[in-house]
């Protein structure tokens, strides 16, 4: 029967319980389950990567969110009188959006630049996507920054809801 290979798919299958293995005959492979092997593989392999790339976008949202939050709290004052004067709260909400997405352009613009000579440094680390390839680059740039629009709506739309009153009072 050849060598037997064994597969953690426990927590996969969901029948089996954690630490147990499936051992299956290499010779078999082909004839009696012929991807659990590869399906066990890439299940491991784009969790891992799926959970990296989950937990970078989180990140980059909640830096976004606070440094922009942090923005739009400091400049409260200054918004109130914009609204207190006349200017619309969509106006308001597009400098502040404006602000994020600079933001994010700026941090992807530093990125593009440095990705070539970091990803031939660690290319042993990205398989199969070089890291001046243009269409990763494109739609890495283009997550990112409908990520940091999401991440800079809502202190834009706290910043469009000052109270000018309220503002003009205590300031």
């Amino acid at each position: 029967m050849g060598s037997a290979i064994a597969i953690p798919v426990g927590l996969w299958l969901g029948h089996m319980r954690r630490g147990q293995f499936l051992a299956i005959g290499l010779s078999n492979v082909g004839r009696a389950v012929p991807s659990l092997a590869l399906i066990a593989f890439f299940v491991a392999y784009l969790g891992t990567g799926f959970v990296n790339v989950t937990l970078a976008l989180v990140l980059g949202a909640v830096g976004v969110y606070g440094v922009i939050s942090h923005f739009v709290q400091r400049r409260s004052r200054e918004y109130g009188i914009r609204l207190a004067l006349g200017q619309s709260p969509a106006k308001v909400v597009g400098q502040v959006l404006r602000r994020g997405v600079a933001l994010v352009a700026l941090g992807s613009a530093i990125g593009v630049a440095a990705a070539p000579p970091l990803g031939r440094l660690l290319g042993s680390l990205v398989f199969g996507v070089g890291a001046d390839e243009p269409l990763s680059m494109a739609g890495a740039v283009s997550v990112l920054l409908v990520v940091g629009v999401l991440a800079a709506f809502v202190p834009a739309r706290r910043a469009s809801l000052t109270d000018p009153a309220a503002v003009l009072r205590h300031g």
